[in-house]
């Protein structure tokens, strides 16, 4: 089901006076489970953009006015971010914000506009992405006893524009587990040479 969203969100759909074209998806995973290998590969597709919370700020998500020096003097010039320059989809990996920046972000997704607002200009840039975001649970693991507004920390209002909210568990299956790290061991031993391997 995972898959078929993820497929169908990079397809779009057709915009209508009512409806949306973008599916807004959101990933609740487990540590380990590869989130940020599923983001990366979807942000390779011609439009998509990736972006690393804790390395980016709200105004690299969004734009912000820059001075600038110029023949003329100093100016104000604007620099867009990566939402309004995406015209795919922006995956976003550690979907973790501030409340000030969960606002800012929440106009992007209410609105389909970003407004930046600093000397004396006043821009309003058109949105065409839809947002595949990713974030882990706040106890560690995802609980499905538990409701997904306790386990992260997303305010309701933002969480309320995510069209569909997927968890990725990684539950516990010790032959499974076993198989895997054979496999991992049995891959290295394949680069090593005979004697080493032997011992």
């Amino acid at each position: 089901a995972i898959k078929k969203a993820v497929f169908l969100q990079q397809i779009k759909g057709v915009k209508t006076p009512d409806k949306r074209e973008n599916i807004n998806i959101l990933l609740i995973t487990d540590p380990g489970v590869g989130k940020t290998v599923i983001l990366r590969k979807i942000a390779q597709l011609p439009g998509n953009n990736y972006v690393n919370m804790p390395t980016a700020t709200a105004n690299s998500l969004i734009g912000v006015m820059e001075k600038k020096q110029s023949i003329l003097g100093e100016n104000f010039v604007l620099k867009l971010g990566v939402i309004p320059r995406t015209l795919g989809t922006v995956c976003i990996d550690e979907f973790y914000l501030n409340k000030t920046e969960y606002q800012k972000v929440l106009e992007a997704f209410e609105s389909d506009v970003v407004t930046i607002t600093k000397g004396g200009i006043h821009a309003v840039i058109p949105v065409k992405c839809g947002y595949l975001c990713a974030c882990n649970p706040r106890w560690g693991r995802f609980n499905p006893d538990v409701s997904v507004a306790e386990q992260i920390n997303i305010p309701p209002n933002v969480l309320s524009r995510f069209d569909l909210i997927f968890p990725l568990r990684d539950v516990p299956d010790k032959e499974k587990d076993k198989e895997i790290a054979n496999h991992i061991i049995s891959v290295h031993r394949a680069y090593l040479d005979e004697k080493i391997n032997k011992k």
